[in-house]
């Protein structure tokens, strides 16, 4: 897991995957980085 700075200076935990132009998938509010994993694997 990575770590990134937000432009205030906040942490924000990230998953890098991939190749090429940026793509930021934000799961529901119930949601795990384990259960969008599938798809992240494919948009990868």
């Amino acid at each position: 897991m990575d770590r990134i700075l937000s432009a205030d200076s906040t942490p924000i935990a990230c998953h890098r995957r991939g190749e090429g132009p940026p793509l930021v998938l934000v799961g529901g509010a119930l949601g795990t980085a384990a259960a969008d994993a599938p798809l992240a694997a494919l948009l990868a």
